[in-house]
């Protein structure tokens, strides 16, 4: 695993604005600088400019589409052993989208250290997070999400990050 670097990583509709309050609240709880890289960047040569930082990536683009470089953010993540947590926003009536089961078989398919997934808004099924069989880290409610005046829920956030160091453990001890 490439130390001291994790890429938080949107997947689906989810905006921005969204993606950097959520990032700026999970660096400062990891204790991480926060850096943001797009999908227009070249993998390789950005991910190597990382290795002696430690950073929080906010990742702005589709981390699965072909790179003109020839491969894709999530290949090259891969090749890298870079953690990757996963952010997705659920249906109206709770479903998750199947990006995110895709996802998740993806990482797995590129060796991809898979922190987790994120659940963005409500409502949070717990049973059916459980029943779905995907690594669920938990979820941020969107009120206190979407008004850029309102503190996101740092109790949330605090079970979030203990989930990811969780998995960080688990990730240097095997990958």
């Amino acid at each position: 695993m490439t130390s001291g670097i994790i890429f938080l990583v949107g997947i689906g509709n989810l905006p921005n604005k969204l993606m950097a309050k959520i990032s700026k609240a999970l660096s400062e709880k990891l204790n991480l600088n926060l850096k943001e890289i797009s999908a227009t960047q070249f993998p390789d040569e950005t991910i190597s400019s990382l290795i002696p930082l430690e950073v929080l990536v906010q990742f702005d683009g589709d981390i699965g589409m072909m790179h003109p470089s020839g491969c894709s953010w999530l290949e090259a993540l891969g090749n890298w052993k870079v953690p990757v947590a996963l952010m997705i926003e659920p249906s109206l009536s709770g479903e998750i989208p199947g990006l995110a089961a895709s996802y998740v078989s993806l990482c797995k398919q590129l060796s991809v250290p898979l922190l987790g997934l994120i659940q963005v808004g409500e409502p949070w099924i717990y049973k059916n997070r459980k029943l779905d069989g995907l690594p669920w880290c938990g979820f941020l409610p969107s009120n206190g999400l979407t008004n850029e005046f309102e503190k996101i829920d740092y109790y949330l956030i605090e079970e979030l990050v203990i989930k990811l160091k969780q998995q960080l453990t688990y990730i240097d001890k095997y990958f």
